[in-house]
This record gives C-alpha cells, sequence and structure tokens, in this order.
C-alpha cells in the first residue's frame, strides 16, 4: 500500500486508510451516463471516481468562484482566461 499523508504531512495509518477504503466501496453509488449527459461535482463535498468503460470521454474541469460567498471584484482592464465558466454558466445555467 502506498504511504497517505494528512494536509500537515503526519502519515495516515494502514489501518486508518483501509478503514476510509471500505467506507468509500459501502457507499459507492453509480450514475450511468450517455452520449451528451454532463456531470458537475463539487470537489469538496464528493468523492468521485470513474469505472472502466470502452469509448472516448471528454473532461473538462473549471472553478467557480463563489460558493454562495460575494464574487471578487476584478480589477479595471482584467481579462481573466474563463472560457470553461463562461461557456457552462451560458450553457448550463
Amino acid at each position: 500500500m502506498t504511504d497517505v499523508y494528512r494536509g500537515d504531512l503526519e502519515r495516515i495509518s494502514p489501518e486508518d486508510v483501509r478503514h476510509i477504503n471500505e467506507v468509500c466501496e459501502r457507499n459507492i453509488s453509480k450514475m450511468m451516463m450517455k452520449e451528451g449527459d454532463v456531470m458537475l461535482l463539487d470537489n469538496y463535498r464528493v468523492l468521485h471516481g470513474r469505472d472502466v468503460f470502452k469509448g472516448e470521454r471528454n473532461h473538462a474541469v473549471t472553478w467557480f468562484e463563489s460558493c454562495g460567498e460575494p464574487l471578487q471584484k476584478k480589477q479595471a482592464g482584467e481579462k481573466p482566461d474563463d472560457f470553461m465558466n463562461t461557456l457552462i454558466n451560458k450553457t448550463l445555467v
């Protein structure tokens, strides 16, 4: 087993890692998807992964600025590279 560490670089015991893995495995919810489906996940709230499959996959990652907090003001003239945020917000939201 690969060593696993906490944010403060303290090693997590193999027993704890096994327990966490067992709990995760018991609570898997499979989401069957078909072509054209989109799934948005909050990485701070959801442990996620994917099973083996055949075919192609399009994978995009984006960060949203706000989780209920006021948006930060951009400086005048600043143009952030927010292609994916704009695409998702115009298409899905």
